[in-house]
Order: structure tokens, then C-alpha cells, then sequence
């Protein structure tokens, strides 16, 4: 176990699950951010995971004016 002096620097990090979730204390884009601050490498993209906590940015910037088949949903 950590002290709260102690800190670490991991080889690269993995994100499983969403950032940020419409539940009480659900909101982690703020550490999100600070691994991206760190300069940490990532199997996902941190800018992609911090995106993707605005659904609605990610469709809208999903399709693409040109393409005869946009996104199936």
C-alpha cells in the first residue's frame, strides 16, 4: 500500500471503461486529462477516451460529408 506522499510512473496505461458516467461520483475526465498533462503512453488514445465522454461529439465527428454510407449506428 501507498503512502500519500509516495507516487509511481507506470509504463504505459490501459482504459477499460468510460470516463465519465451519468452516476454520483462517476467523473473521472479530470484524471484523464492529468495522464495526458504527464505526457504517459497509452494502449487507447487519452485524447480519444476524453472525447468520447461527449457522445454526441463522436457521432457528429464520425461522419464524414463525402461518404455515400455514413456510420451505421
Amino acid at each position: 500500500m501507498m503512502d500519500k506522499g509516495q507516487s509511481f510512473k507506470p509504463d504505459f496505461i490501459l482504459v477499460r471503461q468510460h470516463a465519465y458516467s451519468m452516476a454520483l461520483g462517476e467523473d473521472y475526465r479530470s484524471l484523464v486529462i492529468g495522464l495526458q498533462y504527464g505526457g504517459l503512453p497509452a494502449v487507447n488514445s487519452l485524447y480519444s477516451v476524453y472525447n468520447f465522454c461527449s457522445k454526441p461529439w463522436v457521432v457528429g465527428d464520425s461522419f464524414d460529408e463525402n461518404d455515400p454510407n455514413p456510420m451505421v449506428a
